[in-house]
């Protein structure tokens, strides 16, 4: 299991494994915008917002998520690394 903390940075180093950059994006006057942004070889990208298991999403990351995915963006949110790996997994 783990912290979100432990999750999120055993998934960045298996993305960077994978040949992919995890960056963490900070956006000025934006809360709730998701953990981990993925860039992935081939021009994909993957939004990620870690959580434990019994972590709950705030209601702006909800609105965020939703947003981002009517867009057409991939973005979830992971309750372990076998969910955010399988779903890299997925692009590469």
């Amino acid at each position: 299991m783990g912290t979100e903390a432990e999750i999120e940075n055993k998934f960045v180093r298996y993305a960077e494994s994978k040949g992919c950059f995890a960056f963490k994006l900070r956006i000025d006057g934006m809360n709730g915008f998701p953990d981990r942004t993925v860039f992935i070889p081939g021009g994909k990208v993957l939004m990620l917002e870690f959580k434990t298991p019994t972590g709950k999403t705030s209601r702006m990351q909800e609105i965020i998520i939703k947003r981002l995915s009517d867009m057409g963006f991939s973005v979830y949110c992971v309750t372990s690394f076998d969910r955010a790996k399988e779903l890299l997994e997925d692009l590469l």
